[in-house]
C-alpha cells in the first residue's frame, strides 16, 4: 500500500503541475483578451464614429454648394437662351433624387453620427464629454452655415455663404481630426500596453511550463530511484541466491511494499539456508487443508489422498482409496468426465461412492501436474457441497410448495391445472375446480392464536386429501384458501358430489389439544371445459362462486354460473360510482320516515339514504348498501347522511318544529372509527342543532361484538348529549341482560316480530316480552315496519312507546318530509 501511495503522489504531483500550467495560462489569457476586448470594444467605435462625422460634413457641404452654384447660373439675365439647355438638363435628370433630398439624407446622417458619437464617449470615456459637446457644437454651426448658403440672385451672398461653410468645415475638421488623433492615440498606447502585457503573460507561462517539466522529471527521477534501486538489488540477490549463495541478503532500504519484499526474500534466503522447505513441510501443507486432496498418476490411479478426503470418502468402511481408478471413488454420470485430457483444467460435480445418507455431493477441481513437458498426473481438489445442494433443493420446494401445509403452492398448482387442461382435447374428459374458504378461520386465529390456527390448517389439509382420489391435486392458494383440482371426470355433476363430501367431513369437530373447534367451509366449483379453458379464468370463477356461497349462508357449495361473474361486474362499478356518489353533492340523498308515539304525536324522523344515480336512478340500498360495506366506504356513507340529517333537522326547528329529533344510522365501520366521537361532535355542531335533538342507532350485532369497548365508545357519545337506541332488536342473538350495561335510550323492535304479532304466537310473546323487560329497564320502545291498524291496535295494548311504518308514512324526500309535517300540524 505504501508504494501505491507513493506511485498516487507522484500521479498528483503531476496532476497538480499540469493544473498549475493551466490556470497560469487561462489567467494570462483571460488578462490579454479582457484588455483587448476593451481596446476594441470601446475605442474603435468612436473612431469610427468620428470618422463618419468627418466624411458626412463633407459630403453635405459639398452637396449644398454644387445645388447653390447651380441655381445661381440659372437665374443671371441672359440666361434666358439657356432655357432650351436647362429643359434638356431637367429631363435627363428626371429620375435623379433632387439634390434637396440628398443634403437632407446626408444631414440626417451627420446628425445621427454626431449623436452616436456622443453616446459612445458618455458611455465609454465619460471623462471626454467637454470634446464631444465641442464636435457637436462645431457641427451645429456647420449645419447653420449651410442653411444660410441656400441665396438665389445673390452671388455676393453667395461667395459669403461658400467662405462661412468652409471656416465651419474647416474648424469642425480641426476639432474631429484632434478627437481622432487623441483617440487614435489612446488605442495605439492601449495596443502597446495589450502586446506588453502578452509578453509578459506568454514569459510567465513558459516559465512556469519551464518549472513545471524540471519538477516533474526530477519528481519522476527520484521516485524512479526510490522503486527501481530495491528491485535492482532484489534482482542481483535472486541471481547469488539461484548460484547457490544461500549467505545472500538484501539491505532492507524502504518501509513499503519493496522492503517488506526484500524482508521475505531475506526470510526466505534463511529458509532455505536451514533447510526448512523440506518435502515434510509440503505434506503437512496439504494434510492441513479441509478441502480433500487426490493426487492421480499418469494412468488415472490414485496416488494419495489427504485425512480430508478420507473422511469425506469414510475410508475406514470403504477401504483405502490408494491404487483405486477414479470411477471407483467418484460416480459421476459421464465416466468421460474422470478420464479426458490429463492436461486440460476443469471442474465438476459427483457423488462420492458408499453407503453414506443422504450421499455425499462434492464440487471436485482438476489440474494437471507437469514438469517441464512431462505431464505427471492430476491433482483434484475436493470440497463437500452436501449442505449447499440441500438448501438449493429446500429452495427449490419452498418456491413450489407450502411451507406449513406441504401442498403445491399457487404457482405450481396453476402449472398443474394447465398441463391438465392442455390435455383436454384429446382425452375427452372433464377437469373440476373446487375453491374452499374456510368459515370463522380468523375468530380460531384471533382468539387462541397463530400457533392453534396453523395446526388447524393442516388437520384441515388431511381432511380434505381423506376426500380426494389419489390423482386429485390439491393446493393452498392463500390464507385459509385451498383449491382442488379433480382431474379425468366424467361429467360436470360428478364435482357436486365431491363438494358434498368434503363440506360434511370438514363439518366435523377438529380437536387441537383441550380446544375443539367447528370450522365449517365455504366451496366454490367450476368445470373445464364447460366453464373455461383458461387456468387462471377457471380458478376465477370457482372463487367467485365461492363468494356466493359464502353470501348465501356458508358452510355449502355453489357451482359457478356466468351471471356470477356479471354481480360481481355490477359490484365493481357500484363501488366506483359510489365513490365518485360521495365526492358529488346531488347524488345521495337522505329520505326521512316518521316516528310517533302512539298518541299521534311525531317526535321525529328516521334518516335514510338513497341514492339517485345520474344514468343508472334511484339505486336500492340493497344493492348499494353490501357494495359499500365490502368497499370499506360505510363509514363515509354514515358521515355524510349525519350531515345530511342534521342540515335538514337545522330547517325543521327553524321552521318552527324545535321538539323533533333525527335518528341516523351507524355501520360497524363508522363504530370502530377511533376518531367516532369527534366526527360526530364536528358535524352536529357545525349544522347549528342541539346535539339531544340527534340519535344514534347501533345495530344489535355491532354491540355484541366486543361489549367492554362498546361500552366505552356508548358512553363517550353520550356525554356529547347524543341519544343511542339499539336497532333492529331480536336478530342478533343477544338479551336485555347483556345490552342492560350499555346507556341506550330506546329499544326498536325488528319488523320481521311486528310483521306476524297479530296471528304468530312466538311473534306475539317475543314482542310482548321485549317491551315488558325494556320498561323494567327503563328503555322505551319502538316498533318498526307498523302496516296495519291491527298490528298497532296490539302494541298500544302491551305499551309500546312509539312506532313507524308504512302505516304512518314511507320514506320521504326531504321537501316532501316537510310538506308531510305542514299537513300534519294543519
Amino acid at each position: 500500500m505504501k508504494l501505491r501511495t507513493q506511485i498516487l503522489s507522484g500521479y498528483a504531483l503531476l496532476a497538480l503541475l499540469v493544473s498549475v500550467v493551466s490556470i497560469a495560462g487561462y489567467v494570462g489569457l483571460k488578462a490579454v483578451s479582457g484588455r483587448f476586448n476593451v481596446a476594441i470594444n470601446e475605442a474603435q467605435p468612436v473612431l469610427t464614429a468620428l470618422h463618419d462625422i468627418r466624411l458626412q460634413a463633407t459630403h453635405l457641404a459639398f452637396t449644398l454648394a454644387a445645388r447653390t452654384a447651380d441655381s445661381q447660373e440659372n437665374t443671371q439675365p441672359g440666361h434666358e437662351a439657356n432655357e432650351e439647355k436647362i429643359a434638356q438638363d431637367s429631363a435627363a435628370h428626371a429620375e435623379v433624387p433632387d439634390d434637396l433630398d440628398t443634403a437632407k439624407g446626408v444631414r440626417s446622417r451627420l446628425t445621427a453620427a454626431v449623436s452616436a458619437y456622443h453616446s459612445l464617449v458618455e458611455h465609454y470615456f465619460p471623462d471626454e464629454l467637454p470634446k464631444a459637446d465641442e464636435i457637436a457644437r462645431r457641427t451645429e454651426h456647420f449645419l447653420a452655415a449651410n442653411d444660410a448658403l441656400d441665396v438665389r440672385g445673390q452671388r455676393d451672398a453667395f461667395e459669403a455663404g461658400i467662405a462661412r461653410v468652409a471656416a465651419s468645415l474647416d474648424a469642425l475638421r480641426d476639432v474631429v481630426d484632434e478627437a481622432a488623433e487623441e483617440e487614435e492615440g489612446e488605442f495605439a498606447a492601449q495596443r502597446d500596453s495589450i502586446d506588453t502585457d502578452l509578453r509578459r503573460h506568454l514569459l510567465a507561462i513558459l516559465g512556469t511550463c519551464v518549472l513545471s517539466l524540471i519538477a516533474a522529471i526530477a519528481g519522476g527521477a527520484v521516485l524512479a530511484t526510490h522503486i527501481s534501486r530495491p528491485i535492482h538489488a532484489l534482482q542481483e540477490a535472486a541471481d547469488q541466491l539461484g548460484r547457490g549463495h544461500l549467505d545472500t541478503h538484501v539491505d532492507v532500504t524502504t518501509d513499503n511494499e519493496l522492503g517488506t519484499l526484500q524482508c521475505r526474500f531475506n526470510a526466505m534466503a534463511e529458509d532455505l539456508a536451514h533447510s526448512l522447505v523440506s518435502r515434510d513441510y509440503v505434506e503437512a501443507i496439504i494434510e492441513s487443508m479441509a478441502e480433500g486432496v487426490v493426487v492421480v498418476d499418469a494412468e488415472g490411479r490414485i496416488e494419495r489422498s489427504n485425512s480430508a478426503m478420507k473422511r469425506l470418502y469414510d475410508e475406514a468402511a470403504q477401504g483405502p482409496m490408494l491404487g483405486r481408478p477414479l470411477h471407483e471413488v467418484f460416480v459421476v454420470d459421464d465416466q468421460e468426465e474422470l478420464g479426458s485430457d490429463p492436461a486440460s483444467h476443469r471442474g465438476f460435480e459427483c457423488r462420492l461412492r458408499g453407503a453414506q445418507e443422504p450421499p455425499t455431493i462434492v464440487s471436485v477441481s482438476v489440474s494437471p501436474i507437469a514438469l517441464g513437458t512431462d505431464s505427471r498426473g492430476r491433482v483434484l481438489v475436493v470440497q463437500d457441497i452436501t449442505e449447499r445442494k440441500r438448501n438449493e433443493e429446500r429452495l427449490s420446494y419452498l418456491a413450489s410448495y407450502d411451507v406449513l401445509t406441504g401442498l403445491p403452492n399457487r404457482r405450481m398448482f396453476l402449472d398443474h391445472l394447465r398441463t391438465t387442461l392442455a390435455r383436454l382435447p384429446w382425452n375427452g374428459q372433464h377437469v373440476g375446480i373446487m375453491f374452499c374458504d374456510l368459515d370463522r378461520f380468523k375468530f380460531v386465529n384471533d382468539s387462541l392464536g397463530h400457533s392453534v390456527g396453523d395446526l388447524l390448517l393442516q388437520r384441515i389439509t388431511e381432511r380434505i386429501r381423506e376426500v380426494l382420489r389419489p390423482g386429485d391435486v390439491v393446493g393452498r392458494w392463500a390464507g385459509d384458501e385451498f383449491v382442488v383440482m379433480l382431474d379425468e371426470i366424467a361429467q360436470p355433476g360428478d364435482i357436486d358430489g365431491v363438494a358434498e363430501k368434503l363440506v360434511e367431513r370438514l363439518r366435523q369437530p377438529v380437536q387441537i389439544g383441550p380446544h375443539e373447534l367447528h370450522v365449517t367451509v365455504s366451496v366454490g366449483t367450476a368445470c373445464a371445459p364447460t366453464d373455461s379453458l383458461d387456468a387462471e379464468e377457471l380458478v376465477k370463477s370457482a372463487d367467485l362462486a365461492m363468494y356466493t356461497a359464502k353470501a348465501a349462508g356458508k358452510n355449502n357449495f355453489i357451482h359457478y354460473a356466468p351471471e356470477m361473474r356479471t354481480r360481481t361486474e355490477m359490484r365493481l362499478m357500484l363501488e366506483h360510482a359510489l365513490r365518485s356518489a360521495l365526492d358529488a353533492d346531488d347524488q345521495l340523498q337522505a329520505y326521512y320516515q316518521a316516528q310517533q308515539t302512539f298518541d299521534g304525536t311525531v317526535i321525529g324522523f328516521e334518516a335514510l339514504v338513497r341514492w339517485q344515480h345520474p344514468q343508472m336512478g334511484l339505486i336500492s340500498p340493497a344493492q348499494f348498501l353490501p357494495a359499500a360495506e365490502e368497499a370499506g366506504l360505510m363509514a363515509a356513507l354514515d358521515e355524510s347522511v349525519l350531515r345530511m340529517a342534521c342540515k335538514e333537522l337545522h330547517g325543521w326547528h327553524e321552521a318552527g318544529w324545535r321538539d323533533l329529533r333525527v335518528a341516523v344510522n351507524l355501520s360497524n365501520q363508522s363504530f370502530r372509527r377511533s376518531d367516532l366521537v369527534e366526527v360526530v361532535a364536528r358535524t352536529i355542531d357545525a349544522a347549528g342543532v342541539p346535539r339531544s335533538a340527534v340519535e344514534l342507532e347501533l345495530t344489535e350485532d355491532i354491540v355484541m361484538e366486543n361489549v367492554g369497548s362498546a361500552v366505552e365508545t356508548m358512553e363517550r357519545l353520550c356525554a356529547l348529549g347524543v341519544h343511542l337506541s339499539i336497532d333492529d332488536f331480536g336478530t342478533g342473538y343477544s338479551s336485555l341482560g347483556q345490552l342492560k350495561r350499555c346507556p341506550i335510550r330506546l329499544l326498536k323492535i325488528d319488523r320481521s316480530f311486528v310483521m306476524d304479532v297479530t296471528h304468530d304466537e312466538s311473534d306475539r310473546a317475543i314482542t310482548n316480552a321485549i317491551i315488558a323487560l325494556a320498561h323494567k329497564l327503563g328503555i322505551k320502545v319502538l316498533a318498526e315496519g307498523v302496516e296495519t291498524q291491527e298490528q298497532l291496535d296490539v302494541l298500544r295494548v302491551w305499551g309500546c312507546d312509539a312506532m313507524q311504518g308504512y302505516l304512518l308514512s314511507k320514506p320521504l324526500p326531504a321537501e316532501a318530509a316537510r310538506a308531510w309535517l305542514a299537513a300534519r300540524q294543519a
